[in-house]
C-alpha cells in the first residue's frame, strides 16, 4: 500500500517536472497549462464547473486561472444557447504552441512511465486507470461525512 502511495506522489511531481519548463517558457502556473491541455484533449462543451470536477481543482483557482488566460487571449467563453447562465470554454489559436508543448510534455510523461511495456500491457495500463478513475469517482460521489477520517 505504501508503495502505491508513494508512486502516486512520484507519478505527481514527475508530472509537475515535466510540465514545468513549458510554464517557465510561457509565464503560465500548472493549473492554467492543466486547464488548456484539458480543453485540448477534451473538446466539446466544457465548462468551468467541468474543469473544477475533473481535474480535482478548487473553484477559486480555476476562476483565477481562468481569468488570466481569457485576459491573454488563450481562451474565450461563449454563452450556451440553452441556458444563459452557462458558459463554454474554447481554446484559441493564440494558445497552439503552448498547448503542443504541454502535449509533448504529457507523452514524454505516458513515455516514461510505460517504458520497456508492450503493447498489450499499455492498453492493460490504460484499462487499469480507467477502472481506478471509475472507483475514485464513485467513492467520492458518496456522503463526504461519511468518507472523512480524522487526522489525529
Amino acid at each position: 500500500m505504501t508503495t502505491l502511495i508513494d508512486n502516486v506522489y512520484a507519478c505527481k511531481n514527475l508530472y509537475n517536472q515535466l510540465l514545468s519548463p513549458v510554464c517557465k517558457e510561457y509565464d503560465v502556473n500548472v493549473t492554467s497549462l492543466m486547464i488548456l491541455l484539458y480543453l485540448a484533449n477534451n473538446p466539446g462543451k466544457v465548462t468551468a464547473s467541468t474543469i473544477v470536477e475533473s481535474q480535482h481543482l478548487t473553484k477559486s483557482l480555476v476562476s483565477m486561472s481562468l481569468k488570466d488566460l481569457i485576459e491573454r487571449g488563450y481562451i474565450s467563453c461563449i454563452q450556451a444557447e440553452d441556458d444563459h447562465r452557462q458558459q463554454y470554454l474554447l481554446l484559441n489559436s493564440e494558445a497552439d504552441e503552448l498547448v503542443e508543448k504541454g502535449q509533448s510534455a504529457q507523452m514524454k510523461f505516458m513515455d516514461i512511465l510505460t517504458n520497456g511495456f508492450s503493447k498489450s500491457e499499455r492498453e492493460n495500463v490504460s484499462k487499469y486507470f480507467q477502472k481506478i478513475e471509475q472507483n475514485i469517482s464513485q467513492y467520492a460521489g458518496k456522503d463526504t461525512k461519511e468518507n472523512e477520517q480524522p487526522c489525529i
